[in-house]
């Protein structure tokens, strides 16, 4: 299984806020640092980080899930923040897993010199 995470960042590389702002806007969707000006935020599954610390504007934010156990709560928590963020772009192409891809079988014997 792939793990679940994204890069977000806004249109045409602009900001997608200062770090309080997004502090503020992610504690919405119960995301929240573990104590006042931590770096890390964490929420329902995930933990999400941003770059530079400080105050500056942040141009992306990373969601990353905090372990397998949690997947399921780390993906609703990845929709709400999509959902609550219609703005934010996703960089990164989420890993699609399709079940009924067909293999193709092959015989040992391909790959013997003769």
């Amino acid at each position: 299984m792939f793990p679940i995470n994204a890069i977000f960042q806004a249109k045409e590389n602009e900001s997608l806020g200062t770090r309080a702002e997004i502090v503020a806007r992610l504690s919405q969707v119960n995301t929240r640092p573990e104590q006042e000006g931590g770096a890390t935020l964490y929420g329902p599954g995930i933990l999400v980080s941003m770059h530079p610390d400080g105050e500056e504007a942040i141009k992306n934010v990373f969601v990353d899930e905090t372990g397998q156990v949690e997947r399921e709560l780390a993906q609703l928590s990845l929709d709400r923040i999509e959902r609550a963020f219609p703005e934010w772009i996703r960089v990164d192409d989420p890993p699609v897993v399709d079940d009924e891809a067909e293999t193709e079988e092959f015989s040992l014997d391909e790959f013997l010199d003769d």
